[in-house]
C-alpha cells in the first residue's frame, strides 16, 4: 500500500501514514476522505490511489493551480501530477511530503486470476515451488517485484520465507522484522 513520509513541525523523527484511495494532505499530515461528491475536491490537494493491471500502485496528485504544490521542485501546472516511488511533494508553508509507492510485506489470501504476475484467467505459479496458487491460499505478493508466493508454514508452503531474500528481486522475506527498503532518513 502506497503512503507518504513526513515530519510534524519541530519533530526529528519521519512518520508514514499509509494512503486510503482518496488522501487529502493537509500541513500536518494526511486524511483519509471517506465520501465526497460535486466541487468538494476542486480547493484541495489530494492523491487517488489504486492499483494498476500489474497489481503495483499508482497514484495521481491533484492540487488547485494557486496552489502551490510542487513535485521534485517542479510546479504542477496542470492540476494533476502522476507520482513515483520517492516524489518530494513541496507546499508552501509546510514540510516536505515524499511519497512512496513501497508497501510492507504481508500473507494475505492469493486473490485469484488476474493477480500481478498472471494473465487473466490463467493459473500464477510460485516461483520457487514452481506450483499453482490457488484462489484463498495464504500467500505473499513482493512488494519489490508484485511476484506471488505460497507462504503456509502449516502446510510446508513456505515458499516466501523459505530463503532470506525473494528468489526475483532481492527483497528481504523476513515476515516477523518487515521495514521498508526506504525512508527518507537516506538522503
Amino acid at each position: 500500500m502506497s503512503g507518504t513520509w513526513h515530519k510534524a513541525e519541530h519533530e526529528h523523527e519521519w512518520h508514514r501514514a499509509e494512503l486510503a484511495p482518496v488522501t487529502e494532505l493537509l500541513p500536518d499530515g494526511v486524511q483519509a476522505i471517506e465520501r465526497f461528491g460535486g466541487t468538494e475536491l476542486a480547493s484541495k490537494v489530494f492523491l487517488y490511489c489504486r492499483d494498476d493491471a500489474d497489481g503495483r500502485p499508482a497514484c495521481l496528485l491533484f492540487a488547485p493551480l494557486d496552489a502551490g504544490i510542487t513535485v521534485n521542485g517542479e510546479p504542477v501546472t496542470t492540476g494533476v501530477r502522476v507520482l513515483s516511488d520517492r516524489d518530494v511533494i513541496g507546499r508552501p508553508g509546510s514540510a516536505d511530503v515524499y511519497f512512496s509507492s513501497e508497501s510492507l510485506v504481508r500473507v494475505e489470501p492469493f486473490p485469484g486470476p488476474g493477480a500481478a504476475n498472471s494473465a487473466e484467467g490463467e493459473a500464477t505459479y510460485c516461483p520457487r515451488c514452481r506450483r499453482a496458487i490457488d484462489p484463498g491460499y495464504p500467500a505473499v505478493s513482493c512488494p519489490g517485484c508484485s511476484t506471488w508466493f505460497h507462504q503456509n508454514p502449516e502446510e510446508a508452503r513456505d515458499c516466501w520465507s523459505f530463503s532470506p531474500t525473494c528468489g526475483v528481486c532481492q527483497q528481504d522475506t523476513d515476515l516477523a522484522n518487515a521495514r521498508y527498503r526506504w525512508t527518507p532518513e537516506s538522503i
